[in-house]
């Protein structure tokens, strides 16, 4: 066909050429057709061809290429993030023309930043996002300022009609570009709250296996709400023909609920403050000891702490704070030195119940021993200084400062007499006061909506074998120590409900940050009035300005001068008695209570890693939340947010 048009005397040599290899397609299932099988679609197809008198073959193929494709359309959370994105279809112009743009308009931007975007994206959607095209846009370039975008939009535009009849070439000055409006995160308090709130990821409803990628749960809030949050995916339908590709059928998602939790982020953010700074707080109010100066010296703590306050009759939770914390942005791209990070800031100490809680059981040990009529009211136990003697007269479980003589149960609360409380833990037995802690949500995971919770310890007789095999034999020593708080392990979320339960009258609360459809889960465990009154005397007894007391000093100033605060001051011991003497292993501080005494709103638990003594670490703390809270809400309280209708 050319030989005709070449100059005379000139020939074309013949150049023989190797086969062409033909491409391989992929195999599609369609309806759920096998490729080999007699599905929907194959009968679908030799139905159509008979009645055209076409060929079978080259009609499912048209079938194929002009069908309609079904699109999930995600549902989304949270605000617009605006982004660049490509339908990738003549790259090298965008890829100049981009760059240029984005340069001018001052976000500096090479050619091989656009390809190497494109490059990443393309590779993450061949390995992950299944069910998308060539079609499909894909991310160049993310969270543009609203200024840029309004610069950049019409640059995709197509050509006048007349122009493009008359050059072939005639294009749009960046083909393929536009500007659409992806989802994200704001997180308007930087570092506050971050393992309540929780994170997301990128992922596939498990219910939809062909649905759209999009923003998942994991943890926090943002786990356990997740299918309240993310709402329903919508549909779209497209119609692909030889003119392109059009929506035939669009079907938009339904926006998720916004969650309104339980929260005062003000006291929240205090909380995770004064956890930070306890050490400063106990120096400014005067509290510090030398063993205290010690430990923070050598940085036994690294920072661990916690810190729980609550709705003392609803379990609306108002703070829940944790130290060292971290910022949910810098999760992705830090989780590795976050990991490694001194005090480990990944983990929630407030909810963690890896500690023994020291004194603040001896407030469930004494309402047990009420109820199981092993201790009545008024009753003188007297305490000398220690349990008992070894051979070599060294002291079994002794009582700080010596003996304490007489006592009943409010001056053994005031005073946190150990022989006391060992004494009547023996009378009941391990096996009555562990089923009693467990009632109190000990032993388990008490809280409705909070994710990073574990059971902690509840040591039992009938167990004991199993969780300590190389000791199998409950001994007398172990009710003493349990009834201490010197064998349980608790988390600040746990106790906080012991203390919640003593200021409401016996009633056990689940804390929740979520209200929940419905009246607030409460347990009434029935204790008498006047056994709940000698607790209270001990705990008010605890802050007052008496001799003895370990926490005198949490006196309320400023707008809550006046609000008196019952109490119970902890101090737990851990390590070995080596590390013990030489001070590489200090006591931890504990504090759990409630305000105001006479008529309480509000309960709470601290706990500082290594704090040496609740009564001088923990009080700067408590006393700084609590003068807010009164001091915002009045001695009143906050108002009771009502739950949602069912």
């Amino acid at each position: 066909a050319i030989a005709p048009l070449l100059p005379a005397g000139q020939e074309l040599p013949e150049i023989r050429l190797g086969a062409v290899p033909g491409v391989r397609e992929r195999v599609l299932l369609v309806q759920g057709d096998p490729p080999d099988g007699d599905g929907l679609f194959s009968q679908l197809q030799r139905h159509l061809a008979a009645s055209l008198g076409v060929d079978g073959e080259w009609l499912g193929a048209l079938l194929e290429k002009h069908g309609e494709r079904l699109r999930p359309v995600a549902c989304e959370r949270d605000y617009g993030l605006h982004q660049i994105i490509l339908d990738p279809v003549r790259v090298e112009r965008l890829a100049l023309g981009l760059s240029s743009q984005l340069t001018a308009l001052g976000r500096p931007t090479t050619r091989l930043d656009i390809e190497q975007a494109l490059a990443g994206a393309r590779a993450v959607a061949d390995r992950a996002w299944d069910g998308q095209t060539h079609v499909d846009p894909i991310a160049l370039v993310s969270d543009l300022p609203h200024a840029l975008i309004v610069r950049l939009a019409g640059h995709n535009c197509a050509p006048p009609a007349d122009l493009a009849k008359a050059f072939d070439d005639a294009d749009s000055p960046l083909p393929g570009l536009s500007i659409q409006v992806d989802l994200g995160r704001e997180y308007p308090f930087p570092g506050a709250a971050s393992h309540l709130i929780g994170t997301v990821a990128r992922g596939r409803d498990p219910e939809q296996r062909s649905g759209p990628i999009t923003w998942q749960g994991r943890s926090g809030l943002e786990g356990h709400y997740d299918s309240v949050l993310r709402g329903v995916s919508g549909l779209q339908v497209r119609l692909r023909t030889p003119d392109g590709a059009s929506v035939v059928r669009d079907e938009a998602p339904v926006a998720g609920t916004d969650l309104v939790t339980e929260l005062d982020m003000e006291l929240q953010v205090l909380a995770e403050d004064s956890l930070t700074h306890w050490y400063d707080l106990a120096k400014a109010l005067g509290t510090t000891t030398e063993a205290m100066a010690s430990s923070v010296a050598h940085d036994c703590g690294k920072g661990v702490a916690g810190f729980a306050l609550i709705d003392c009759h609803t379990g609306a939770i108002l703070a829940l704070a944790t130290t060292p914390g971290y910022r949910l942005e810098d999760l992705r791209t830090k989780y590795h030195e976050l990991d490694q990070t001194r005090g480990k800031p990944l983990l929630d100490y407030a909810t963690m119940p890896d500690q023994m809680p020291g004194s603040v059981m001896k407030i469930c040990t004494a309402l047990a021993c009420l109820e199981y009529g092993v201790l009545t009211p008024g009753e003188i136990i007297f305490c000398g200084d220690a349990m008992g003697h070894t051979p070599k007269g060294e002291k079994i479980l002794s009582e700080h400062g010596g003996a304490v003589g007489d006592c009943d149960l409010p001056t053994a609360i005031q005073r946190s007499s150990n022989v006391y409380f060992a004494t009547i833990a023996r009378r009941l037995g391990g096996e009555r006061l562990s089923a009693f802690a467990a009632q109190l949500g000990l032993g388990r995971n008490n809280a409705l909506d909070v994710s990073d919770q574990r059971p902690g310890f509840l040591p039992r007789p009938s167990t004991i074998a199993r969780d300590r095999p190389a000791e199998p034999h409950w001994a007398p020593n172990d009710d003493w120590r349990f009834g201490i708080g010197q064998f349980p392990t608790t988390a600040p979320i746990q106790v906080v409900v012991l203390a919640a339960a003593v200021a409401n009258g016996g009633h056990i609360v689940r804390p929740y940050l979520v209200a929940p459809a419905g009246p607030p889960e409460v347990v009434d465990l029935h204790i008498r009035k006047d056994y709940l009154a000698e607790v209270r005397h001990g705990m008010e007894m605890v802050t007052a300005n008496l001799p003895h007391s370990t926490a005198k000093s949490l006196v309320l100033e400023g707008a809550a001068a006046g609000c008196k605060v019952a109490a119970k001051t902890g101090t737990s011991e851990r390590g070995s008695p080596e590390t013990r003497r030489n001070g590489t292993t200090p006591d931890n501080a504990w504090m759990i209570g409630y305000a105001p005494a006479d008529n309480p709103t509000v309960a709470f638990a601290c706990f500082i890693h290594s704090g040496t003594f609740g009564g001088q670490a923990c009080t700067p703390v408590v006393k700084r939340l609590l003068e807010r809270y009164f001091a915002k809400y009045g001695r009143g309280g906050h108002a009771v947010r009502q739950a949602p209708a069912e």
